[in-house]
């Protein structure tokens, strides 16, 4: 069976494996290189993978959401209002969460238009939310 340096899927030469270890040691010294080098890749690969997947989560939580309503606008504060088809209303917060707002409460949006919250419909945004996850109704 031909050493990993023979069929060249590694850095590693025998000739960067210390000299003073015999044929046989550094043969096994080669190969248990390239199996660790081969597993920092891998693990490499995975974080990339894991990190880009966090990245992607948040972009699509709120699309069953934004799909729904008839108008998504952002707010000063980092958190987003849904007007739905029907009038009402829903907040989610900065962290993506249907949040809770008492009627009559003012709300500002990113360009310094002032909006008084008129109904709270903080279940029907929550069930939205989940829906893109899995967690919530089909």
């Amino acid at each position: 069976m031909a050493s990993p340096a023979e069929k060249g899927d590694c850095e590693y030469t025998e000739a960067s494996i210390v000299s003073s270890l015999g044929k046989h040691q550094r043969t096994d010294e080669l190969a248990g290189a390239c199996k660790l080098r081969r597993r920092l890749n891998m693990l490499k690969k995975v974080l990339v993978i894991a990190a880009m997947s966090i990245v992607a989560a948040p972009v699509s939580a709120d699309h069953a959401a934004r799909a729904r309503a008839e108008k998504v606008i952002e707010l000063k504060d980092g958190s987003t209002l849904y007007l739905f088809k029907d009038g009402k209303m829903a907040l989610e917060d900065r962290y993506g969460r249907a949040a809770r707002m008492k009627l009559g409460h003012v709300v500002e949006t990113k360009d310094g238009q002032k909006i008084t919250m008129h109904s709270d419909e903080v279940m029907r945004l929550n069930g939205l939310l989940r829906e893109e996850h899995g967690g919530g109704r089909p």
